[in-house]
């Protein structure tokens, strides 16, 4: 794959200053690398820093222009369908294994013209200039594994993988305060509730599973997948018939991941998605002789026996089960001890090119991907994507599905159940029935002291001036983003958020960034194009059968996940438990940075000061500390004014353009 990419199309026909390249390349070497190179042709400069993962990447030439079609294209690509690819094109056998990616991309556009992203399975984002015609196509992955930014002005077209190739070619390099307000008010760690926009005023982000076409006066952007619309329900005889076609469907999502030169890895907790994925992965690896290497969570040694919100903190009890079952996975546990979410945010921060409210997992999960590069690993399997697809299966949203059916009898079956597996009583099941069927119209008649602008902003640290200002409320609404209400929807109501464009963009640009760091590429088989379309298709009864939840993947795995970790509903992990914990040691020193950060003025712009100061007075201790999300809003004042000085660095380096 390529890894980044960059570069300049000038529909004026002005040839591209040089020292914009060099300073593309400086800024791509920041990142790990293996080669960058960079093409600049009349009016066109294209730039692409190459990370090697697979065998033909080694010989790989990106930017390429081809001469008989004057076409010119940089890519940041791995294609999981090439053996599709290379019948649908008539490639023989002995130019597979040297045809690259890239190729396969400007064979697809010279047949299908701008349907040609239909005809990709994988993650990548490219760019091609046509110059017979032109006009530039760009497209991103279905899922949107990587990232694509850029900037559209005066008949000149800037983009990249990363904001910084495009931020100082731009004349306007304000922030967007309307995406600052939007960071500072989501609950929880979603960045942006919008696909689209960026930190900065005039970068934008090309929306996953969408191709954009530009030309010297227009730009016009279609979506050319949309499951929710066009992915036709599946009716089989049996569950047993799922389950063969989902195994069929998944062991191919996971096989195709592990092509790389280098090692494979795997983020692994003690749960059903990495387990399922790493006992996959390790047993197509056992036939070439492979080890898959595991890297796993441990918190600091006085959390081990911790009980979190009724889940525990150490994990490694069913890791060592599903290494031991495998034989092939070889574990390495990282601790990460005296680290915590303070002790790097300057680095992760310069990383994801932005302020980041992840705090309870990036120190940790950088790590992993630190010591995997470390390592040798060149592709690091995740499973991040699993409660949406492959895991997926609500009881209660199961129940609203069957009320909107009228399957009354099916409800009192599954309640009887639930209430012998879970020994939950009956009453208190129906009672949740009833309340989550109520209309929600309704529910927020009844629930209107609860439902104000004050309570939906109560966990984060906006200015509500901001928010009236930029119609959160009504915009998040809309979303379901912030809902003091609580929403259970039925099946087809729920899959309407699983693809909600802004969270896939959340997730891409944290996957990109951390792997551009490591020189890996981080590939999740539960996000497969393929793995969505099925579990979009199939009914509610699949999901959730006879009182059990994740009915799906726990019937899937039989036979190939351990019983203990297959059947397992009481203990459920927690990562991060302890993050709170590990900010003791250095918590005066973080006060007091807090405190300068309330200081400055472009955090006062945004920040409740009073809010902030008032927690911190709260939590002059956190020793004992009973709501952890109230001390996670006193550091991300402090992360905001982090990103806000790295800001103000980058508005002093200029360079001629």
């Amino acid at each position: 794959m390529s890894g980044a990419i960059g570069g300049v199309i000038d529909f004026n026909n002005l040839k591209i200053n040089e020292n914009i390249a060099e300073n593309m390349i400086k800024a791509l070497k920041k990142y790990k690398i293996d080669k960058v190179n960079s093409i600049n042709r009349k009016n066109s400069l294209m730039v692409c820093g190459q990370i090697i993962i697979t065998e033909e990447n080694i010989n790989e030439v990106l930017p390429y222009y081809k001469e008989d079609t004057n076409l010119f294209i940089t890519a940041d690509v791995i294609l999981d369908n090439r053996k599709e690819l290379f019948k649908e094109f008539n490639i023989i056998e002995e130019k597979q294994k040297i045809t690259t990616d890239s190729e396969l991309i400007l064979m697809a556009y010279e047949k299908y013209g701008e349907e040609c992203p239909k005809h990709l399975l994988g993650d990548f984002a490219f760019v091609i200039f046509d110059e017979k015609k032109e006009k530039v196509f760009c497209a991103r992955d279905h899922m949107g594994g990587r990232t694509l930014y850029y900037n559209f002005q005066k008949g000149r077209f800037i983009f990249g993988t990363l904001t910084s190739l495009i931020f100082p070619l731009l004349h306007n390099k304000e922030l967007n305060e309307r995406w600052i307000t939007d960071f500072l008010s989501l609950f929880g760690p979603m960045h942006n509730s919008e696909a689209t926009e960026t930190i900065y005023k005039e970068i934008y982000q090309l929306e996953p599973a969408h191709y954009m076409v530009i030309t010297k006066n227009n730009i016009v952007k279609n979506k050319y997948w949309n499951p929710l619309k066009d992915v036709k329900p599946l009716k089989l005889k049996n569950h047993d018939e799922y389950v063969k076609r989902f195994l069929e469907i998944f062991e191919e999502a996971v096989k195709c991941r592990l092509r790389t030169v280098g090692q494979v890895g795997i983020m692994v907790s003690g749960g059903l998605d990495s387990g399922s994925i790493a006992a996959i992965a390790s047993k197509e690896l056992k036939k070439e002789e492979k080890v898959l290497k595991g890297y796993s969570f441990l918190p600091i040694e006085s959390y081990s026996n911790k009980i979190v919100n009724h889940r525990i903190a150490d994990e490694s009890e069913y890791v060592n089960i599903l290494k031991n079952y495998c034989g092939n996975l070889d574990i390495t546990y990282c601790r990460n001890d005296n680290i915590n979410s303070l002790t790097n945010i300057d680095e992760l921060i310069g990383i994801f090119e932005q302020p980041i409210k992840t705090l309870e997992n990036s120190y940790w999960v950088t790590g992993m991907a630190k010591q995997s590069s470390e390592d040798g690993v060149k592709v690091l399997l995740i499973g991040q994507n699993g409660n949406v697809s492959i895991s997926f299966g609500d009881f209660f949203i199961h129940m609203q599905t069957l009320i909107r059916q009228f399957k009354f009898g099916e409800i009192i079956r599954e309640v009887n159940a639930a209430n012998k597996r879970y020994g939950k009583p009956k009453k208190a099941i129906y009672s949740t029935i009833i309340s989550n069927a109520i209309p929600y119209k309704i529910k927020k008649i009844r629930h209107r002291k609860e439902d104000t602008i004050e309570n939906k902003f109560e966990d984060s640290v906006i200015k509500l001036d901001l928010v009236k200002k930029y119609n959160v409320e009504e915009r998040f609404d809309k979303k379901g983003y912030n809902s003091v209400i609580t929403k259970v929807g039925t099946l087809k109501e729920t899959r309407k958020s699983i693809l909600d464009e802004a969270t896939l963009a959340h997730i891409g640009i944290m996957e990109t960034k951390d792997s551009l760091a490591y020189g890996i590429i981080k590939r999740d088989p539960s996000k497969d194009k393929r793995i969505m379309e099925f579990c979009l298709s199939i009914p509610s009864e699949a999901y959730v059968h006879e009182g059990e939840e994740r009915y799906l993947i726990r019937s899937s795995m039989v036979g190939i996940l351990p019983e203990e970790i297959r059947t397992n509903w009481r203990n459920r992990g927690i990562q991060s438990a302890d993050w709170v914990e590990r900010l003791l040691p250095d918590w005066d020193k973080t006060k007091n940075q807090v405190k300068e950060a309330l200081m400055d003025n472009e955090v006062k712009k945004y920040v409740d000061i009073e809010k902030v100061e008032g927690l911190l007075e709260k939590y002059d201790d956190i020793s004992n500390c009973q709501n952890r999300n109230e001390v996670k809003l006193i550091l991300i004042p402090l992360v905001f004014y982090k990103f806000i000085k790295q800001y103000r660095e980058m508005l002093n380096f200029q360079y001629d353009i």
